[in-house]
């Protein structure tokens, strides 16, 4: 019996030797100022993405739960026109993203505007959002532009949530929340954004506007509805310092055939 357990207390210090040296080769050992960035980095990297893919699975949730019924079907035009403007902003802002993935929209039949996306390159629109106020088509590139850097760029807030099964759009927004300092921040990237893509950046300021008039509308977007006149006064302060804004107010401008036949879209699928 003794001998055994001395066997066992060899093999036993063997194997831990044998993990110490393996681990003191890799870089979370390291003393190096160098080896210590690189393994927060790796962590880093491995806590967003596993944000991200739960998050994409709460998305499926989401499309699961509230099903086909209260989707909106796009039309081929419509959904080359979404398209195409999301690699218009994507491309011509090729220093901001590194790579993007094959964006997917969905178009949701619900009387409350909002906007949201997820990791992955999903985007939801609510038919209220365009309905009522996406008159043009800079309007709607505001829209995108904060959603595909977003996206994109993975800026999503960690939350615990507690799985029940079914994933609805009051549940899967309130997820979605972000503080209105990252809103803020968010909206000057959004403007950059649009600008180098060639559309309208003023309609950016017209959004959050038209976001602060109907502020009840859009509790379910923004939660704490106060937030949005903070939103708008930041953006403001951030135009008044913007050597390339000059003129605030939304150019008046005819909008691409595929944004009409998106809204008409939106319009057949209510009725």
């Amino acid at each position: 019996m003794n001998t055994l357990e001395n066997k066992l207390g060899l093999r036993e210090k063997a194997f831990f030797l044998l993990i110490l040296l393996s681990l003191t080769s890799c870089s979370f050992l390291r003393s190096d100022k160098s080896g210590r960035q690189e393994i927060y980095s790796d962590l880093e990297h491995e806590k967003s993405q596993e944000i991200s893919n739960h998050l994409q699975y709460l998305g499926e949730q989401y499309l699961e739960t509230i099903g086909e019924k209260s989707l909106i079907r796009l039309s081929p035009l419509s959904q080359k026109y979404l398209t195409k403007m999301y690699e218009q902003i994507i491309e011509n802002n090729e220093l901001v993203f590194e790579k993007n993935e094959k964006a997917k929209f969905y178009i949701i039949r619900d009387k409350s505007p909002f906007h949201y996306s997820l990791p992955g390159g999903h985007y939801f629109l609510s038919s209220a959002l365009i309905r009522k106020y996406l008159n043009n088509e800079d309007l709607l590139a505001a829209v995108m532009a904060i959603e595909i850097f977003r996206s994109e760029k993975g800026v999503y807030e960690q939350k615990t949530i507690v799985p029940t099964g079914d994933m609805d759009t009051q549940k899967i927004m309130s997820f979605g929340r972000i503080p209105v300092e990252t809103r803020v921040e968010i909206n000057k990237w959004a403007y950059l954004l649009m600008r180098r893509a060639g559309y309208d950046p003023s309609a950016l300021l017209n959004f959050i506007q038209i976001k602060n008039k109907n502020a009840l509308d859009f509790s379910l977007l923004v939660g704490n509805v106060s937030t949005i006149s903070r939103e708008e006064f930041s953006f403001k302060n951030f135009l008044s310092k913007t050597v390339f804004e000059k003129n605030q107010d939304v150019v008046e401008r005819n909008s691409a055939r595929g944004f009409y036949a998106l809204r008409q879209d939106v319009l057949k699928g209510e009725e």
